[in-house]
């Protein structure tokens, strides 16, 4: 079976709507931190372009890596994995 990967668009649908949400945030902290909504909404217009680029390039990077699966020595991992592989 072919792995299933999302288009770029979805990505960058993604992407502005992350970006929204983090732009608020970023907004309210900047104006508890600063008291002032002129610097807070500076600082939240600079870095939705700056966040939402990188968000881009980060989730098409992941596109490239195979499905992994990580293996952990800690002994509650394998019994975890052990529990799993008898289902």
């Amino acid at each position: 079976m072919p792995a299933l990967r999302d288009h770029p668009i979805k990505s960058i649908m993604k992407a502005i709507s992350w970006r929204i949400i983090g732009t608020i945030d970023t907004i309210i902290i900047s104006y508890l931190l600063t008291g002032k909504l002129v610097i807070a909404l500076s600082i939240g217009s600079v870095e939705v372009f700056t966040k939402m680029i990188l968000y881009y390039f980060h989730e098409r990077a992941w596109e490239y890596f195979p499905r992994v699966t990580f293996r952990l020595s800690f002994p509650f991992f394998k019994k975890l994995n052990a529990s799993n592989q008898s289902r």
